[in-house]
C-alpha cells in the first residue's frame, strides 16, 4: 500500500497533498451503523476497502524516479535536516581524533 512499480520510474502516494477534508466528509457521510452490521472480519474487510477507495479518491500520486529519490515522501525538509545532523554528529564521535572524544 502506498507504493506502485513501474518499469523505470515509482509512482508513490502523496500524503502531503491530500484533500484531508474530502475524506473526512466522506466518512463522516456513512451509516457506519448500517455498515458494520456483519461479523467483525466482514466489518474489518468493508473498512479496509473504504479505506483504500479514499485513499485512490483523495491522495495524489507522484511519479518519481528510482535512483534519484533518496527519502519517503512523508519525510519534511526539515526531518531529512535533523536526520543529516543526526549522521554528522554520530560521525564526529567515532572519528578518535575529534575533540569530543
Amino acid at each position: 500500500m502506498g507504493r506502485e512499480e513501474t518499469s523505470s520510474k515509482v509512482i508513490r502516494f502523496d500524503y502531503s497533498k491530500m484533500d484531508l477534508n474530502g475524506i473526512k466528509e466522506e466518512l463522516r457521510s456513512c451509516n457506519w451503523d448500517e455498515e458494520m452490521k456483519g461479523n467483525v472480519n466482514e466489518s474489518w474487510a468493508l473498512f479496509k476497502r473504504r479505506l483504500l477507495d479514499l485513499q485512490h479518491k483523495y491522495v495524489p500520486r507522484a511519479r518519481v524516479q528510482g535512483e534519484k529519490w533518496r527519502k519517503e515522501i512523508w519525510l519534511t525538509h526539515e526531518a531529512v535536516k535533523t536526520i543529516k545532523r543526526k549522521y554528522k554528529v554520530y560521525r564526529k564521535y567515532r572519528d578518535s581524533k575529534h575533540q569530543l572524544v
